[in-house]
């Protein structure tokens, strides 16, 4: 299969969050800033009090699932959402994220943290440090994986996943005022695929320090991927 296969939606960030794929274009929210200090290409700069980036649920497949993201962490005491899809309030439970944290996504550190449909916790004791990093879920029939830089940081099995509905965000958690948890740092090209991305392919993108990018015939010097 090829990685244009089951591809939804591409955001790129040079200097907008439109989608360049599908038609699913985001709305960006107190002006988080799109500038040229990361990579070759612009990226987007979120801070963790205000800023962040929202469109219509780009997907609400609970199987064969892919978001890859390049994310730069600023320093090692953080606790914020890189991805959030799903309900964006508190309840009902039917959404997952991927963040940096500490022993939850309410302590502030330096490991990567996911959630899923709003009650299960998983802190993989996996340190992400700081600079530029890849981080990665998918979802197959039975499980749920997590990537830091192409390795496998954890894995979860899971049966009748909820539903997601309403809404995918970057840079933020939910709307409820003691969840927001904004995230403090920059992301750059964002992907979601309705497949499972295999370890291969995610270390194709990883290992593409010249940037392979869509159609990912060749080598275009892009930023960013974000899969699920």
């Amino acid at each position: 299969m090829a990685l244009t296969d089951g591809l939804v939606s591409r955001y790129k960030l040079d200097s907008n969050s439109n989608d360049s794929v599908g038609s699913n274009n985001w709305t960006d929210f107190n002006l988080p800033s799109y500038s040229n200090v990361w990579k070759i290409w612009n990226c987007v700069t979120y801070n963790w009090s205000i800023q962040y980036t929202q469109t219509p649920l780009i997907t609400n497949a609970t199987t064969n699932i892919s978001i890859s993201a390049w994310v730069y962490i600023s320093w090692t005491s953080l606790a914020g959402c890189f991805v959030h899809n799903g309900n964006i309030s508190w309840t009902p439970d039917d959404w997952y994220s991927i963040w940096v944290g500490w022993t939850t996504f309410d302590n502030t550190g330096n490991n990567l943290i996911a959630l899923c449909n709003g009650v299960a916790w998983m802190n993989f004791n996996k340190v992400i440090w700081t600079w530029r990093h890849h981080v990665a879920i998918t979802r197959d029939w039975t499980t749920r994986r997590w990537y830091v830089d192409s390795v496998v940081s954890a894995t979860t099995f899971t049966s009748n996943p909820n539903i997601p509905t309403v809404s995918t965000i970057f840079g933020r958690n939910t709307t409820a005022s003691w969840n927001m948890h904004f995230f403090n740092g920059r992301e750059d090209l964002i992907w979601v695929w309705n497949k499972t991305l295999t370890l291969t392919e995610i270390q194709s993108l990883y290992n593409s320090w010249n940037w392979l990018d869509y159609p990912f015939t060749t080598n275009n010097w892009a930023g960013f991927l974000m899969m699920m």
